[in-house]
């Protein structure tokens, strides 16, 4: 009991001393008006992304962002089976952001893949393709924000 609690006051110590601080803390405290323009391509990917950035829409804010977001989603087959029915496919990702604002325009061009092996059911394999695309999408609307936060 002694020791546990002296390993734990070792930690604490090192970890308040360290500097560390995390890197989304002040992420909400950071005040954006984020208006998103055109949507083209996925709608899943572009729905996901489109909430989380509509939750920046503070109009008292001097950081102003109108953002056009196009994606692509499309399935590559990497293998068949002897039967000639597909045992594995890739699906790539691809979402370019046009960022506008006083200081001009940006570009920004995100790509992710993934590999699915076809061996479950298509219901199976259609869910499991959506959570990756929805943790893909909330991944890409981090770097978004965190990269809107850090232009100046």
């Amino acid at each position: 009991m002694v020791k546990k609690n002296i390993i734990l006051f070792i930690i604490l110590t090192l970890l308040s001393s360290c500097g560390y601080t995390p890197i989304y803390k002040n992420i909400t405290n950071n005040k954006l008006y984020i208006e998103v323009g055109n949507l083209e391509g996925d709608e899943l990917i572009n729905s996901i992304i489109f909430n989380n950035l509509n939750r920046y829409k503070n109009r008292d804010s001097n950081k102003k962002f109108i953002i056009d977001i196009r994606t692509t989603s499309e399935k590559i087959v990497i293998a068949k089976d002897a039967s000639g029915k597909t045992s594995n496919y890739q699906v790539n990702i691809i979402t370019q952001i046009e960022i506008k604002s006083s200081l001009g325009t940006k570009i920004m061009i995100m790509k992710d893949e993934f590999k699915i092996n076809n061996n479950a059911t298509a219901f199976e394999n259609l869910n499991y393709e959506r959570s990756l695309k929805r943790n893909i999408a909330s991944s890409f609307s981090e770097k978004i924000i965190l990269d809107l936060i850090n232009l100046e």
